[in-house]
């Protein structure tokens, strides 16, 4: 069940790029290489193209006194690889024997449907592994961890022609020094909150990323801002992961719009969600 209250903005033309949405469980004993294979055919259709990936090492989210930084601890004893499974429209399932991710992305004329909806595949996907498990005979995933992820990319051209001028786009720091022999030129920010509940309690962690990005290929430059919202890893039921994406979305909206412009927010469409 969440526990924060629901923030819900809707914009018309958002900039968000890429939204996943993340399970992580302990490494499932017996999932084996041919697993890939067998678990795509449930998801074929929809998802016809398969590559490898290297695997991801799971980020665990750990509390005690003070504030951790280190997160790097994997759930997986046995290093298997990382199988993609991409859409015709772009859209990506992940897969490892310890983690699910659904990948929405953005491409040319599609319209972000919205978290609801990326949600409900990313659930239904869920579902046909389950179902995949139970018919191989393994133990059911033991949940562990959920986290979110939103990355949005602001094209420079959106707001002036510089990095330089982030100010227009990002409440940020001031950026002017009192020296006249400082120039800003661009803005890297990384930011850590704990996500807590109506006790002050700690139900995750929230980390968001600012950064200058280039297109080499389009020769076009941008900031992405990147947000994920990850549990503490104690998740035992998919009722309590439900609830915990809707945390999760509620943490992102709320330092999305404490982060941005007010004037990016009107260009992007914004209303009362």
């Amino acid at each position: 069940m969440a526990r924060l209250p629901e923030i819900r903005p809707k914009f018309h033309n958002p900039p968000l790029a890429e939204q996943a949405v993340t399970v992580c469980f302990d490494a499932i004993q017996g999932f084996d290489i041919c697993d890939f294979g067998l678990f795509w055919g449930s998801i074929r259709d929809k998802f016809p193209k398969s590559e490898t990936a290297p695997r991801l090492e799971t980020a665990v989210e750990q509390f005690g006194e003070g504030i951790r930084f280190e997160t790097g601890i994997s759930f997986a004893p046995i290093m298997l690889p990382r199988a993609f499974y991409r859409s015709a429209e772009g859209d990506l399932v992940q897969l490892q024997n310890d983690r699910l991710t659904f990948n929405w992305v953005k491409a040319d004329g599609r319209t972000y449907p919205h978290f609801d909806e990326t949600l409900s595949r990313f659930l239904d996907i869920y579902e046909k592994f389950l179902a995949h498990v139970r018919e191989r005979g393994l133990p059911a995933p033991q949940l562990r961890q959920a986290e979110l992820t939103n990355v949005n990319v602001i094209e420079i051209r959106d707001f002036d022609d510089d990095f330089a001028n982030i100010g227009k786009i990002f409440q940020v720091d001031p950026l002017d020094r009192t020296s006249d022999f400082l120039l800003n030129e661009t803005f890297i920010r990384t930011r850590q909150h704990r996500i807590i509940d109506s006790d002050r309690q700690p139900i995750g962690r929230l980390h968001s990323v600012i950064s200058p990005v280039f297109n080499p290929f389009e020769s076009k430059k941008a900031f992405k801002f990147e947000l994920t919202a990850r549990s503490a890893p104690e998740l035992q039921k998919m009722n309590d992961v439900k609830g915990l994406f809707e945390d999760a979305r509620s943490a992102i909206n709320v330092a999305f719009l404490a982060t941005v412009q007010p004037e990016m927010r009107n260009r992007w469409g914004e209303n009362d969600g």
